[in-house]
C-alpha cells in the first residue's frame, strides 16, 4: 500500500506493507484434527489426522491448495482399522511427485508402506513387523527410511526389491531426519536423550550430548 503524507516542508510518499491473515475452513460436518502436515514439491499441503479420528479420516490424507483455495483427499485403499500413522511426498522431477503413507496394520502380515503415484496407483510394501510405524524419511538413495514405536532401530525400505533392511541404535529413535551425504538424524529419548547422526549404511554412528551446567555440546 502507498501512501502520500503531506507536511512541512513538503509531500511524501511512502510504501507501508500490509501483513493480512487469511482462513481456509476444512469441509466436512465433523471437525478436523490435523496431527501432521508435510508440504508437497507442488506447493499443496498435505494432513494427517490422529490415530484415534473416526475411520474416513485415518484411512487418508486431505490435500490442501493455498493457491486455489482447493481442498482434496488422496485415498490410499485402505479400510476397517488399519491407520495411517506418518506420511511424505517424494518429488520425482518431470515425472511428478509420490506419496508415502506408513500405515498400522490389523492382520498377520503386519504393518505396511503405501505408495501413491501420481496417476494415483497404489503399491504396498510390508514393513516386517506388526508395531506402529513413524517418521517416514525418503533418503537420495531412493529408499525409504521410518522408526518402528520403542525399538532401538532404524528400518529402510527398498522400493525397487521390496526388501528391509535394519539398523540397530544406541537407544530407542523418537524422530528422524535426512541429511546431506546420505546420513540420518535421529533424537535418542529415554534417560539419555540426544541427536544421533547415523551413517546407514555401515552403521557409524555419532552422539551428541547436551551438557546443561556447562551451558556446552558434548560430542561423543
Amino acid at each position: 500500500m502507498t501512501l502520500q503524507v503531506s507536511a512541512p516542508p513538503g509531500t511524501a510518499r511512502l510504501n507501508v506493507p500490509v501483513l493480512a491473515q487469511r482462513r481456509w475452513p476444512i469441509p466436512g460436518t465433523t471437525p478436523y484434527l490435523a496431527a501432521a502436515a508435510r508440504p508437497a514439491p507442488d506447493g499443496t499441503l498435505l494432513l494427517r489426522a490422529p490415530a484415534n479420528a473416526e475411520a474416513s479420516a485415518r484411512h487418508s490424507l486431505l490435500q490442501f491448495d493455498p493457491a486455489q483455495g482447493r481442498w482434496n483427499t488422496l485415498d490410499f485403499g485402505l479400510q476397517g482399522f488399519e491407520t495411517i500413522t506418518s506420511h511424505t511426498v517424494i518429488s520425482l522431477g518431470t515425472r511428478g511427485t509420490e506419496t508415502w503413507v506408513a500405515v498400522r496394520g490389523v492382520t498377520a502380515a503386519g504393518s505396511f508402506l503405501v505408495r501413491r503415484d501420481s496417476a494415483g496407483t497404489l503399491t504396498r510394501f510390508l514393513a516386517g513387523t506388526p508395531e506402529t510405524l513413524n517418521a517416514l524419511t525418503p533418503t537420495l538413495d531412493g529408499r525409504l527410511q521410518f522408526l518402528v514405536y520403542g525399538q532401538p532401530q532404524v528400518l529402510a525400505l527398498d522400493p525397487a526389491s521390496g526388501t528391509v533392511s535394519r539398523v540397530p541404535t544406541d537407544g530407542v529413535p523418537e524422530t528422524l531426519v535426512a541429511l546431506e551425504g546420505g546420513r540420518l538424524a535421529y533424537t535418542r529419548r529415554g534417560a539419555a536423550p540426544a541427536v544421533v547422526t547415523l551413517d546407514p549404511q555401515t552403521g557409524a554412528a555419532r552422539t551428541l550430548l547436551w551438557a546443561p551446567r556447562m551451558s556446552a555440546c558434548r560430542i561423543c
